[in-house]
């Protein structure tokens, strides 16, 4: 059982609580501009485990983040304590380049309610602040597009093109929380995954998305997008202000990241 309250707390939530819709997209909002999606602990070598009491602990209680696994697990968990029936759902992220190997790569949430069936996702990045019908088509929030799109036997999830990655594709079937356990273990220890390779913190608000990736702090709004390198202090102001709550030996990890993408030539 998680602590509910602890949770509400830390995402600033005192809405209604009952299981409807409204209570579906407030909290999804409030867990979106709260909690940041960021992999400080994969890259100090201190990420949580698949397991609530330590999720709950490294977001709820310690005030951080987390990527897809983490931050869709507990929230999950939140759901579901909040009476809402929620299937965990293994998707897929960069297949067209990857191959088959990227199903499992990220983790998404389906909340079935009226009978429909709403996609809720807290651990992308920069994508929705909503959950999204799961139902072909167009939707709208805000100055953002997003397009649903079934695909024979899975479906296409597509951001509004200013994020990256693009979008996602989704299968239906349930799965447990545990069997992500692999996939986890793999993209937070391996020395070639990416959220070993790069540090990355990323925070969403009403109208813009805010990043840090490795030295680059990425603003993204309806209007564009601007980049700018941070020194020392810049970096610990803003990835302190972006939501990682410790960020002592980053900076070094961070500036020795930015150094090798400036030496093999990428921008």
């Amino acid at each position: 059982m998680i602590d509910v309250d602890g949770y509400l707390r830390r995402i600033g939530y005192t809405g209604s609580l009952a299981p409807t819709l409204d209570t579906l997209r407030a909290v999804h909002r409030a867990q979106l501009l709260a909690v940041p999606y960021e992999n400080a602990t994969i890259q100090l070598g201190t990420t949580a485990a698949l397991d609530l009491a330590a999720l709950e602990r490294q977001i709820v209680h310690r005030g951080g983040g987390g990527y897809c696994y983490q931050l869709n697990g507990l929230f999950g968990a939140l759901l579901t304590a909040l009476g809402f029936a929620v299937t965990y759902a293994e998707a897929a992220v960069n297949r067209a380049r990857t191959g088959e190997s990227a199903w499992g790569n990220h983790l998404v949430l389906l909340v079935p309610l009226d009978g429909r069936t709403w996609i809720a996702d807290a651990g992308l990045g920069d994508g929705f602040l909503e959950p999204l019908p799961l139902e072909p088509g167009g939707h709208t929030q805000g100055p953002a597009t997003f397009t649903v799109a079934d695909q024979g036997g899975h479906w296409w999830i597509g951001l509004d093109g200013r994020t990256s990655p693009p979008g996602f594709e989704l299968r239906t079937a349930p799965r447990a929380l545990a069997d992500f356990t692999a996939a986890h273990r793999r993209l937070s220890g391996e020395a070639d995954s990416p959220f070993v390779r790069t540090f990355v913190v990323q925070r969403m608000y009403a109208d813009r998305t805010e990043s840090v990736r490795a030295r680059n702090h990425i603003v993204r709004t309806a209007g564009g997008t601007e980049t700018v390198e941070l020194d020392r202090a810049g970096f610990a102001a803003v990835v302190r202000r972006l939501g990682v709550p410790e960020e002592e030996g980053l900076w070094e990890l961070a500036a020795a990241q930015h150094e090798a993408w400036v030496a093999a030539g990428r921008p």
